[in-house]
């Protein structure tokens, strides 16, 4: 395949490295109760740093030679959220960074960016919705948290990155940024989450197909209570850890339960043979990261228990949409 035939690259292919980003970091901290797997975190690690940059290289070939693709994605509501996981991709690397130990200059450089693009494409979506009526509700899915969750990714690795910096005005920069990101994207997902409801009562439910896409709601909420405890670790005083953790428990609450929500769906759809694989079902694998990473982070021992068998789902899951997403390109 030459350059000039090259097919262009969906931006919501960067759901890959989030997931794959998601696991390897929950498996760092699986191999802390079965060392063996601490290689195969490395390995992930590596591999997701080596699947970023070709899926980059890919875009950077492709992208230009189809601006009008690109814009008009943009203008659908569910092709213009999935903008955002660029930007979610490179806040999981620079996370993935501060993890593996790669130093704080390699995570800056990673984050830094990740953290722009991910302002600026959640202000022009925001902009595109406000700006551009005529978005019925049947446009309401799952797919319009990715923005919502990247902005609360933001803090997970800005928080101990805050730390690390010399400067004390780049230092409050980085944790303004993150408050701001952290507290703008719990206020969006009240919103959009309030809608997702009237759809789902009120409307139609979605498209057997969609299903995959209802585990998107772990997303925001995962990630949320993750963010939560790194800025409480690395930022606020210590009087505050105690009640910020008590957050973090009821967010986990909730993530539990739209987990348990999402799964009988999913199997309702597959029993009724209405759901067959596509890039969709990698909207499992970044939520159910999310929900992993944080039952090992709390302080409370229920989740501590549920922590290895959601390790297990996640692997499970995340194995399953590798291969199936090498069978599903080796035939187009």
């Amino acid at each position: 395949m030459t350059v000039r035939n090259m097919p262009f690259l969906a931006p919501a292919a960067f759901t890959m490295v989030m997931g794959t980003g998601a696991l390897a970091m929950a498996t760092l901290e699986m191999s802390q109760i079965f060392p063996p797997l601490y290689w195969f975190a490395q390995f992930l690690n590596i591999l997701n740093y080596a699947l970023f940059f070709l899926l980059a290289l890919w875009a950077a070939l492709s992208w230009p030679k189809n601006v009008p693709t690109l814009l008009e994605n943009f203008d659908q509501p569910d092709n213009c959220a999935l903008y955002s996981a660029l930007g979610i991709a490179l806040l999981v690397l620079g996370t993935q960074a501060l993890r593996f130990g790669f130093g704080e200059i390699i995570a800056v450089c990673v984050w830094g960016p990740g953290a722009l693009i991910t302002l600026v494409f959640n202000y022009g979506i925001l902009l595109r919705f406000f700006l551009h009526p005529g978005i019925e509700m049947s446009h309401i899915t799952p797919v319009l948290f990715v923005p919502v969750a990247s902005m609360v990714v933001l803090p997970v690795a800005g928080a101990p990155i805050s730390v690390m910096l010399d400067s004390g005005v780049i230092r409050n920069i980085v944790i303004l940024v993150s408050i701001l990101a952290l507290g703008g994207g719990l206020a969006l997902y009240v919103g959009l989450f309030s809608m997702m409801l009237q759809r789902h009562l009120l409307i139609r439910p979605l498209p057997d197909q969609l299903a995959p896409t209802l585990w998107i709601h772990l997303a925001p909420i995962g990630w949320a209570a993750v963010a939560l405890l790194a800025l409480a670790q690395n930022v606020f005083p210590e009087a505050y850890l105690g009640g910020v953790e008590v957050i973090a428990i009821l967010l986990f609450g909730a993530a539990i339960w739209w987990l348990i929500m999402a799964a009988i769906i999913c199997i309702r759809a597959l029993t009724s043979h209405n759901l067959t694989f596509s890039m969709a079902w990698w909207s499992f694998i970044f939520p159910i990261g999310s929900v992993t990473i944080l039952s090992n982070h709390l302080a409370f021992a229920p989740a501590n228990m549920l922590f290895p068998w959601l390790w297990a789902l996640l692997a499970g899951l995340w194995t399953y949409c590798a291969v199936k997403t090498v069978v599903f390109l080796k035939r187009r």
